[in-house]
């Protein structure tokens, strides 16, 4: 939902990845407890996509993460409309959006 989400794009294009064709992105979304995590996923799962919940371990985190996944284009606007979506889920449970990466599609092209 920053400018990191056009940086990330320009990332991908300058290592290979053709945007015009679809590519798994993840989506990061950070809860604090998980009672939080499963409510998130209660709506999440009705969107189609791949979910893995995760406790965060560490000293600097006490919380847990929520990874989405889901083959789509990776234009600017997708991405910025599905992390708003999931940031307006997280918020219900005092969490956010905290990020999204994908491996690209230069490995898959031919």
């Amino acid at each position: 939902m920053t400018d990191t989400t056009q940086q990330t794009l320009e990332r991908l294009e300058r290592d290979g990845s053709d945007l015009t064709r679809s590519m798994e992105v993840e989506f990061f979304i950070a809860v604090l407890s998980e009672s939080a995590a499963t409510q998130v996923l209660d709506e999440l799962r009705v969107l189609d996509f791949s979910v893995l919940v995760e406790k965060d371990e560490g000293e600097e985190t006490e919380g847990w993460t929520i990874y989405w996944t889901k083959r789509i284009m990776p234009e600017y606007a997708v991405i910025t409309s599905i992390e708003q979506q999931l940031d307006d889920i997280a918020h219900k449970v005092r969490g956010h959006i905290d990020d999204f990466d994908t491996f690209g599609n230069h490995q898959t092209q031919h």
